[in-house]
């Protein structure tokens, strides 16, 4: 049952009742949003995938309608009121106009919602998602310049001008033709039309649900093909569920319940997961001792190199003579590594600041807790082995405020790109890589240091001119020209790697991307971890000469922390960490981010009806796990006091 089975008699009951001029026109403004939202679903599924119209069902069909049906409603709403209190008070002029500029305002509105929404899911490869809130916290500035470098601006403004042409038109004819629609006389008549009328508006509010919670996301995980699930909610609800989803998670009231977890589990979870009998806080079972530096001497530096969309694909064997990443490759495979790590989130700031502040990105950025945990943080186990601690990026250091994250969890010195080079200006996203790596190069290096390194030329608009830097692949299409900036980012990495190499033999370099890269060519396959992995490696004389050369299944960005700590530190140095140290056999924790979880040695995806429960389960848990560490700290809920009498 699709909670559809009361629909055809309710809209005849609609319509019927709705022979009035002011309640016929919302009538007709929700048939037409529905056909719009329907139509923005039909445009996505014929564009970016016509191959999984075979596995479209008529559950997929029904859901998507009332998604439609909910999302109408819920957009009619402020015309419906003035309808009501039309019935009863009279429908001047006034309101009248108000009501077609309403009309005309929403409609506008929403097919101009379902234009950016094929043209954000041909970035993204999802309808609106988080990466929508870089509108509040990202660099707007560079999000504009990179919209105009990569998008066609004339034609974008002459399309929103049509837009609000075509709006104003089609309401100003539904208003004409319904003008001479009389309105009901009776009292009884009002009475009986709002009776009928309300109990449907809720019920098509609720996306035709008539017990329990109203239609959801969790609604849309009908089948095992994560494009169509996607595809099931409109591009306004996907709106509404981030943004709603985000400002609950701020406000820190009951947000465990995203994760199915209560404050009250959590003792119970922390065990599960991390296998503590009796922990007296989620530190007590995050605290571990090092078990002695595996690596001869005590490396002179440490570069960690957080590169910008540098998946790990490029580095399988299907992918390999594309000669994308060759350096990478070639580091890699004299490295401890796993070419199958889930980075902690889909956007570069979510997983810089897990892998710098070591705590999972539970779908809340660093940036929005006020007294974000320090005891987790890379600079901090740095600094007490006896590092200077630096942070670089190309971009500005007002990006998402990193200068002052970084600084308040222990870095001693921060390097925005604006200070490196005269080329920062004329790109949007900061200094290219080869001038980014010079400056890093030229910088001083008499004490030994951790140098986290974060790069971004891999990235929107995708600028560079890759045959004056020497690329030597075919590049024949717009798409082509993107990805091979893999390849310029890949030579920039493998030539720094090597000069500081000779400069440092014993130092050791750790690289890793920050997400995956959101590029879709055609010769690349569906498999999950084509969309959600990336390389993570630990490579230089110091891995070599242990014998700790080999490749681990699986892996997070938090085993970064624990990796290199067991690498370096003398035996009983104390730390706090979530993930593994690569080389361990079994995993303490599983690998996972809030859209993705190894379990069992399977990659699964929760979007997808086949994930199973215990890899949902598990998955869940260790969320919420982060989440409470994160807002509230490492201790448990105190149980309330009973009320006096």
């Amino acid at each position: 049952m699709y909670g559809l089975e009361y629909f055809p008699f309710l809209i005849f009951i609609w319509a019927l009742y709705f022979y009035m001029k002011s309640l016929l026109r919302d009538f007709i403004l929700w048939c037409l949003l529905i056909f719009v939202y329907y139509c923005g679903r039909l445009t996505l599924l014929f564009y970016f995938g016509s191959d999984s119209i075979g596995l479209i069902g008529s559950k997929w069909i029904l859901t998507s309608f009332r998604f439609d049906v909910m999302t109408a409603a819920h957009l009619i709403l402020p015309t419906a009121i003035l309808s009501f209190f039309g019935l009863f008070f009279g429908e001047g002029k006034f309101l009248e106009r108000l009501k077609r500029g309403y009309f005309s305002f929403i409609l506008g509105f929403s097919i101009f919602l379902s234009v950016l929404n094929v043209v954000f899911f041909s970035e993204y490869k999802s309808q609106f998602n988080q990466w929508i809130l870089g509108i509040f916290y990202d660099d707007f500035a560079a999000i504009m310049l990179t919209i105009i470098k990569s998008y066609p601006i004339t034609l974008i403004l002459a399309g929103v001008f049509f837009i609000v042409v075509l709006s104003r038109a089609v309401s100003k004819f539904v208003f004409k033709r319904t003008a001479a629609v009389p309105a009901f006389k009776s009292r009884y008549s009002k009475f009986a039309a709002l009776a009928l009328a309300v109990p449907l508006f809720l019920l098509c509010m609720r996306g035709g649900k008539i017990e329990g919670k109203p239609l959801s996301n969790k609604d849309a995980v009908i089948s095992d093909s994560a494009f169509l699930n996607n595809l099931i909610p409109t591009s306004a609800y996907c709106i509404r569920h981030e943004l709603k989803t985000h400002f609950e998670f701020l406000s820190f009231d009951d947000s465990l319940e995203y994760f199915e977890t209560s404050s009250a589990q959590i003792p119970s979870v922390l065990t599960d997961v991390f296998g503590c009998e009796n922990p007296k806080s989620i530190d007590d079972a995050l605290a571990r001792r090092a078990g002695g530096a595996l690596i001869k001497s005590k490396p002179p530096h440490i570069f960690l190199i957080i590169a910008e969309s540098h998946s790990a694909w490029p580095l399988y064997e299907k992918y390999i003579g594309r000669n994308l990443m060759p350096q990478t490759l070639a580091i890699a495979n004299s490295s401890l590594r796993s070419l199958h790590t889930l980075s902690a989130g889909i956007c570069t700031v979510d997983s810089v600041t897990s892998i710098l502040g070591g705590v999972p990105f539970a779908m809340l950025s660093a940036s929005c807790v006020g007294n974000y945990p320090k005891d987790f943080s890379i600079a901090k186990y740095a600094k007490a082995l006896g590092y200077k601690t630096r942070f670089f990026c190309e971009v500005s250091l007002d990006w998402c405020n990193i200068a002052q994250f970084t600084s308040s969890i222990g870095f001693d010195q921060n390097f925005g790109g604006d200070i490196m080079s005269d080329e920062y200006s004329h790109h949007a996203w900061g200094v290219p890589d080869r001038e980014f790596f010079q400056y890093i190069s030229g910088v001083n290096y008499d004490s030994p240091t951790l140098n986290v390194i974060l790069t971004g030329s891999n990235h929107p608009p995708y600028d560079v001119d890759l045959k004056a830097e020497g690329c030597p692949n075919k590049i024949d299409s717009p798409m082509e020209n993107k990805v091979q900036h893999f390849w310029y980012a890949d030579k920039q990495i493998g030539d720094f790697v090597a000069k500081m190499r000779e400069r440092f033999p014993d130092a050791i370099f750790i690289i890793t991307g920050d997400h995956c890269a959101r590029l879709n060519p055609e010769y690349l396959g569906n498999e999950f971890e084509n969309r959600m992995c990336v390389p993570l490696i630990f490579a230089g004389k110091p891995i070599e000469d242990a014998n700790l050369v080999m490749e681990a299944p699986c892996a997070s960005h938090m085993d970064i922390i624990p990796t290199l700590i067991e690498l370096i530190a003398p035996a009983g140095f104390e730390y706090k960490a979530w993930g593994t140290p690569l080389f361990k056999a079994e995993r303490i924790a599983p690998a996972a981010n809030p859209y993705a979880v190894y379990y069992n040695g399977v990659l699964y995806n929760p979007a997808t009806k086949g994930c199973p429960q215990a890899a949902r389960d598990a998955l869940n848990r260790l969320m919420a796990l982060s989440y409470w560490r994160a807002v509230n700290g490492p201790e448990f809920a105190k149980a309330k006091a009973p009320a006096k009498n």
